[in-house]
C-alpha cells in the first residue's frame, strides 16, 4: 500500500535516521506495487510524490537535521534537478531510476555531485539505497563531548547536556523500574504500549509487521541483545531516539532498553568471575576532517557514546569499515578513514559485554558498551603507514560518577524532583521546551503520581515562552495537586507560590506578586524567594514617580537580596552561579539607584565568581562582563570599559547566531567608549557594525534600532560630516520601513 501525500503522511514524525522521497508522476501506479513495498523494507518512512510541487515543498519543509535519499524517475531527472533542490542541506543522495542516454548520463552525474548512480532494475535500485543507508548509519556522530569545567547541572549548555543524556535516561529508567516493581502489571503494560506503538507507526509495512509479530510471539527478557542486534525495528527506533533524544520513542522502548541494560550486567558479571581479558577493542569509521579535528584539540576532556556502542575485538573488521586515506564524498566533503583504539582497563565498573555468541556475523567478535560509557580522549594521531587517523580512547567510570555529582544537586533543590522530572527539567535547562512539553504530557498519560511536579514544570515553559495566563493556570493545578496530599511537601508548595509572584512580575502587577512571595516564605524560607521579594521591590522603586518612594523601595530591594545573600554563603561558602545571581542583582539595585561604585563592586563580585564555577565561554560570564562594562561608561572610565565589553563580545559571538540584537547593542557600547575616548574613527566602526547586525535581526526593538541611528549621527557631528549626520538623525539611511520616533528626532 503507498502513502501519498496526504495529510496523515505531512504529520506522520518520521521515528529512523533517514527519509526516502520518490517522486515520479505515475508513482501511485500498480506496476509499482512492488518497489514501493520492498523501499519500505529496507527504509519504513518512504513518501511518494506525483506533484512536483508538493514534493519540492515537503523537501523544503523537512528539518535540515534530517537526511533524504530521493528517487526520480527518469522522465522527471531534469524537471527536478533543475529546481533549487539539489542545494537543500536536507537532500544527501539522489538516485535516477530508469534509461538514460550514455552522454547525458555522463553529463548529469558530473553537474550533480549528489547523484549517486542511475539505475535500471529495481534490484539496482533497492541494492544502492541498502547499501547508501548501511554506509549512512556506520558513520553516523558516535561521541558527545563534555566541557570538563561544566560544575553545575543548572548552568549546562547544550553540548554539555548531551554528553550526560543517555546516562541519565538510563539512569532513571532503571530507578523508576525497581521502584514500580511493586505493580506486577507495569512491565507487562510496558511492553504491550511499545508492541501496539510499534504497530501503528509500521502499518504499511509488512515486513516490520512480521518481526513485530514474531516479538510478540517469542521475546523474553534474556533475548534482548540477540533483538538488539538483529537489522529489524528495535535498532532502528532505539539508535535514532537516543540520538535525537525523542522523550516519546524512548519512552515507549523503556522495558526494552532495560531489559537490553540488565543482560549487558548480566554478561559483564561473566567477564568479570571469570577474569576473562578484553584489553582493546576498535571501531572503524569515516570522519570529516573538521569532526576529528574537535577531537584533537579536546585531548584529556571526556566523550560519552550517544547509544550502546558497537566494537570489534578484531582490528581488521575496524579496518574494513574504515577503508583507508581520504574518500572523495563531494556531497558530504571529504572524509578521513578513522580507527578508534578503546582500552579497557582491569578494573573498569562500567559495563561492556562480547556479544558475538548472540550477533548474526559472529567474526566481528563485537563488543557492545552500556549506554551512555564515557572514555577519556587519550591521543588523536595520523599513521601514515596505514593512511588513518588512530584516536586513542580510554574508557571510564568518571561519567557514573558525574552523574550521582548532578543527581545530588538536584536533590539539594527547593523543589523535591522525582527521578522520572529531572529529565523534562534538564530538557528545559537547556530549552528544548517543545520536547520538554511533550515528556510532561506523556507522564500524565502514562498516569504518573507527581502531577504537581508535573504541572509545575509546565508551567515554567508557559512562563518561559511568555505564556503567563497559561502558566498561572498550570500553577494553580499544581498547588491543588500538592495541597490536597496526605502529606503536603512545604519545599513544593514554597516552589509553586514563588513562580505565581514571578509570573505577577511579568505582568508588572507588583502588588499582587508581593502578596505570593510572602505566602511562599510563610511555606519555607529560601533564598530564590528572598531573591523575588528584592528585585519586585527595585521594580517599584524604578517605576515611582515619588522620589521619597522610590528611596525606601530601593531600601527594601537591598534589604531582602542581602537575606538571600547570607543564605546562600551559608550554603555554598565557595560560591555557586546562584549566589552569583544574588550578587548581580544587588548590583542592578545600586545601578538603578545611581550608586555607581556600590553597583561596580558587586558586578565584579558576580563576574568573579562566574568566572571560578563556569566554562570560560559560557553566556552568564559575558552577561557579568557586560554588566562591569556599563559601570565603568558609567564613570567615564572608557578605557576599563572596552576591556569588558571585548570580552562580553568575544562570549557573544561563541554562545550566539552571527546575527543577534545583544552582539549588536555590545557594538554600540564599544562605539560610545570610544567616542567617550574620542576616539571617532573607531567608535564609527563599531556602530556601523551594530546597524549591519540589528538590520539584519528579524524582530528588532525600535528604540535600539533607533539608538544606532542617532549615536551614527552624532558621530558623523563629531567629524563635521553633516550631510551624514542629518540622514542618520533623520533615519534616511534606514533601508526598510519607516520606524516609530520613539526618541523625539524627525522620521
Amino acid at each position: 500500500m503507498s502513502l501519498p501525500y496526504t495529510p496523515e503522511a505531512r504529520n506522520r514524525k518520521n521515528k529512523e535516521d533517514f527519509i526516502v522521497v520518490w517522486y515520479d508522476k505515475n508513482v501511485h501506479e500498480n506496476q509499482h506495487d512492488e518497489l514501493r513495498s520492498n523501499l519500505r523494507e529496507i527504509n519504513d518512512f518512504c513518501l511518494f510524490f506525483s506533484l512536483k510541487n508538493e514534493c519540492v515543498d515537503y523537501i523544503k519543509s523537512v528539518n535540515i537535521k534530517e537526511k533524504i535519499l530521493l528517487i526520480i524517475s527518469n522522465k522527471f531527472v531534469t524537471d527536478i534537478l533543475s529546481t533549487e533542490i539539489h542545494s537543500l542541506r536536507q537532500i544527501d543522495s539522489i538516485f535516477v531510476y530508469g534509461t538514460i542516454e550514455p552522454s547525458t548520463s555522463a553529463s548529469l552525474m558530473e553537474q550533480y555531485y549528489k547523484l549517486l548512480a542511475i539505475v535500471i532494475t529495481q534490484e539496482d535500485l533497492i541494492d544502492n539505497i541498502r547499501k547508501t543507508i548501511l554506509e549512512l548509519t556506520r558513520h553516523s556522530e558516535l561521541f558527545n563531548l563534555y566541557n570538563h569545567k561544566q560544575k553545575s547541572l543548572a548552568n549546562l549548555n547544550e553540548k554539555s547536556a548531551a554528553f550526560l543524556w543517555p546516562q541519565l535516561f538510563k539512569h532513571i529508567l532503571i530507578d523508576n523500574t525497581h521502584t514500580s516493581q511493586q505493580d506486577d502489571n507495569s512491565q507487562e503494560d510496558a511492553r504491550t504500549l511499545m508492541i501496539q506503538k510499534c504497530r501503528e507507526y509500521y502499518r504499511r509495512n509488512k515486513a516490520q509487521l512480521r518481526n513485530i509479530a514474531a516479538f510478540e510471539m517469542d521475546y523474553k527478557s534474556a533475548d534482548a541483545i540477540k533483538w538488539y542486534t538483529s537489522d529489524t525495528f528495535v535498532y532502528k527506533l532505539i539508535n535514532k531516539a537516543l540520538r535525537s533524544e525523542d522523550i516519546e520513542v524512548l519512552y515507549t522502548f523503556r522495558f526494552f532498553i532495560v531489559d537490553l541494560c540488565s543482560n549487558l550486567v548480566e554478561d559483564h558479571k561473566i567477564i568479570v568471575e571469570c577474569e576473562i581479558q578484553i584489553p582493546e577493542v576498535y571501531r572503524g569509521m569515516q570522519m570529516a576532517y573538521n569532526d576529528i579535528d574537535n577531537l584533537k584539540q579536546n585531548i584529556r576532556h571526556l566523550v560519552s557514546a550517544n547509544s550502546f556502542l558497537s566494537t570489534s575485538r578484531n582490528r581488521n573488521v575496524a579496518k574494513k569499515y574504515a577503508g583507508s586515506g581520504i574518500i572523495k564524498c563531494k556531497r558530504r566533503g571529504d572524509l578521513h578513514a578513522v580507527i578508534f583504539q578503546i582500552e579497557i582497563p582491569a578494573d573498569l565498573k562500567s559495563i561492556y559485554s562480547d556479544i558475538s555468541y548472540a550477533s548474526k556475523m559472529k567474526d566481528e567478535e563485537e563488543v557492545l558498551f552500556d549506554l551512555g560509557t564515557t572514555f577519556d580522549i587519550a591521543a588523536v594521531e595520523y599513521d601514515e603507514k596505514e593512511e588513518n587517523w588512530i584516536i586513542r580512547l580510554l574508557a571510564t567510570d568518571k561519567g557514573h560518577e558525574m552523574i550521582k555529582h548532578y543527581l545530588n544537586y538536584y536533590k539539594e533543590q527547593i523543589r523535591s524532583t522525582t527521578s522520572s522530572g529531572i529529565l523534562g527539567e534538564v530538557l528545559i535547562i537547556i530549552g528544548q521546551y517543545e520536547k520538554a512539553r511533550n515528556y510532561f504530557h506523556d507522564l500524565i498519560q502514562l498516569n504518573n503520581q507527581d502531577y504537581a511536579n508535573i504541572f509545575y514544570n509546565l508551567a515554567y515553559i508557559h512562563k518561559c515562552q511568555g505564556e503567563y495566563e497559561e502558566g498561572l493556570n498550570k500553577l494553580k493545578q499544581a498547588y491543588d495537586k500538592e495541597a490536597n496530599k496526605s502529606s503536603p511537601s512545604k519545599s513544593m508548595l514554597a516552589a509553586i507560590l514563588d513562580d505565581i509572584g514571578c509570573i505577577h512580575i511579568c505582568n508588572n502587577d507588583y502588588d499582587r506578586a508581593l502578596e505570593y512571595f510572602r505566602k511562599a516564605l510563610k511555606e519555607q524560607i529560601t533564598p530564590s524567594i528572598f531573591n523575588n521579594i528584592g528585585l519586585t521591590y527595585m521594580y517599584k522603586a524604578s517605576n515611582s514617580s515619588v522620589t521619597k518612594q522610590a528611596k525606601v523601595n530601593f531600601k527594601q530591594a537591598l534589604k531582602y537580596l542581602n537575606k538571600a545573600l547570607t543564605l546562600h554563603t551559608q550554603t555554598w561558602p565557595d560560591g555557586h552561579p546562584e549566589m552569583a545571581v544574588t550578587l548581580d542583582n544587588i548590583g542592578r539595585v545600586y545601578n538603578r539607584s545611581g550608586k555607581y561604585d556600590q553597583a561596580l563592586d558587586y558586578f565584579l563580585k558576580a563576574l568573579n565568581m562566574k568566572e571560578n564555577v563556569l566554562p570560560d565561554d559560557h553566556m552568564d560570564i559575558g552577561i557579568s562582563s557586560n554588566n562591569v562594562g556599563l559601570m565603568y561608561d558609567n564613570k567615564h572610565d572608557y578605557s576599563q570599559s572596552l576591556i569588558y565589553y571585548q570580552k562580553t563580545l568575544r562570549i557573544y559571538e561563541k554562545c550566539l547566531p552571527e546575527i543577534h540584537p545583544e552582539i549588536g547593542t555590545t557594538l554600540d557600547n564599544m562605539g560610545l567608549a570610544y567616542a567617550g575616548l574620542n576616539d571617532y574613527d573607531q567608535s564609527l566602526n563599531y556602530h556601523l557594525k551594530a546597524l549591519q547586525i540589528k538590520e539584519h535581526v528579524e524582530k528588532i526593538d525600535s528604540i535600539s534600532l533607533s539608538s544606532t541611528f542617532i549615536h551614527l549621527g552624532n558621530v558623523y557631528t563629531h567629524q563635521s560630516n553633516y550631510a551624514q549626520a542629518y540622514d542618520y538623525l533623520n533615519f534616511r539611511k534606514y533601508p526598510g520601513p519607516k520606524i516609530e520616533n520613539l526618541l523625539g528626532y524627525r522620521v
